[in-house]
């Protein structure tokens, strides 16, 4: 995959996809200039249902697809095969759907706890910013929680089901911004036309 600097797995269902170089600092800046805007992340957007409202709207879906978000949209998809074949192969092939949106927080500013529960994939794209990490509730024990780091460049996949937050930014002075996308899957695989 291109630019692919490594990945990992740092607690079951859920796998890091780290990317560097200079086309992934390009990408990303492609991707502020095409989603800047200085209105703040709505706190209504934010809750323990997140996603009841069942919103269709994605930024991947906009026609045309701008660069930056272009060059996002194939590794995003590719990263998604891989951890569905690691982790959810029923859903291998299955066509589905997808919500995104951006997510900007000026210092000390984060994402309270919640789940995406009728999701069965949510994936995170950290586009700028160090500040704030991702934070997974325990599934065995809700009084400890898993710490993982989204410097620029990574992309984490878990189940919509894992309680989940992300961490006050505590940088002094840059804005953390962040891509979520949750991917719903239809019940059918997709067919080979061939076979038809």
């Amino acid at each position: 995959m291109r630019d692919l600097v490594r990945s990992f797995i740092p607690l079951p269902d859920v796998m890091v996809f780290e990317f560097e170089g200079d086309r992934i600092a390009a990408m990303n800046d492609a991707i502020i200039r095409e989603l800047k805007t200085d209105a703040p992340t709505a706190p209504s957007a934010h809750g323990e249902n997140i996603l009841e409202n069942r919103a269709t709207d994605c930024l991947f879906d906009r026609t045309p697809l701008p660069a930056g978000l272009g060059s996002l949209k194939g590794r995003l998809y590719e990263a998604l095969a891989l951890y569905l074949d690691k982790f959810h192969a029923a859903l291998v092939n299955r066509p589905f759907r997808h919500r995104s949106w951006c997510n900007h927080y000026p210092p000390n500013q984060g994402v309270p706890w919640h789940r995406h529960a009728r999701t069965p994939v949510v994936s995170v794209y950290a586009v700028k910013g160090s500040g704030g990490d991702l934070m997974i509730e325990d599934v065995t024990d809700p009084r400890l929680c898993h710490r993982i780091a989204t410097p620029s460049g990574r992309l984490v996949f878990f189940p919509g089901r894992l309680r989940h937050c992300s961490t006050p930014n505590f940088g002094p002075t840059e804005t953390r911004i962040s891509l979520p996308v949750n991917f719903y899957f239809e019940q059918e695989p997709k067919q080979d036309v061939a076979s038809r």
